[in-house]
């Protein structure tokens, strides 16, 4: 397959104030083998000039990175609503300022979509900096070939909301421009792919 037909994905990186967490996040999704990316980063009017510092030391070593530095905050829904509007690729995935993955994470997810669902994510683990422990998560035994209804009841019996960021189809995600925000809107947003697709 050469670079020209393989599709875009866009990963939108709402911020604020989390420089050294940016900076780690910033250098896992360069190092991704998918080849790709889009990679949009909106500081959310971060104070003092830590956070821009690192977007244009981060921006100057990786061009796919683009970055806006808000005038005035946005909220943390509008922040996320921003990435997902202004970038284009017809595969999305929000990234927290303070995540980071292996460099194979977006390829698997990509790969994993392949089979018709709507949103993908892998395995991942909680990282305790403080105290140097990493905790694995448990994941609801998901898959479109369940039916609608046996993965949302697993997924209600195993509520994981960090679904959320995992790699989500455009044209499935479109309704979080649309709608207000609201306590649990993770798992309502997880529940919306799950009747209309499908999480693998």
């Amino acid at each position: 397959m050469d670079q020209a037909s393989i599709p875009l994905i866009s990963v939108g990186v709402p911020t604020f104030n989390r420089p050294a967490g940016l900076r780690r996040t910033l250098s896992c999704l360069s190092a991704q083998t998918y080849p790709q990316l889009e990679i949009f980063v909106s500081d959310n009017c971060s104070p003092g000039s830590e956070t821009a510092e690192v977007l244009a030391e981060m921006a100057e070593r990786d061009p796919r990175i683009k970055y806006v530095r808000q005038s005035k905050s946005l909220g943390v829904a509008g922040n996320f609503r921003f990435v997902l509007r202004e970038t284009k690729g017809d595969y999305f995935m929000w990234a927290a300022d303070d995540d980071e993955w292996q460099p194979t994470f977006i390829e698997s997810c990509f790969k994993a979509l392949q089979n018709g669902a709507v949103s993908a994510m892998s395995g991942f683990e909680t990282y305790y900096r403080s105290s140097g422990k990493k905790s694995p998560a448990v994941l609801p035994a998901l898959d479109p070939i369940h039916g609608v209804a046996p993965n949302m009841r697993a997924f209600l019996h195993c509520l994981t909301p960090s679904l959320f960021y995992g790699l989500h189809r455009r044209n499935a995600i479109g309704f979080f421009l649309e709608e207000d925000v609201f306590d649990y809107y993770d798992c309502y947003f997880i529940l919306r792919l799950l009747a209309n697709g499908g999480i693998t």
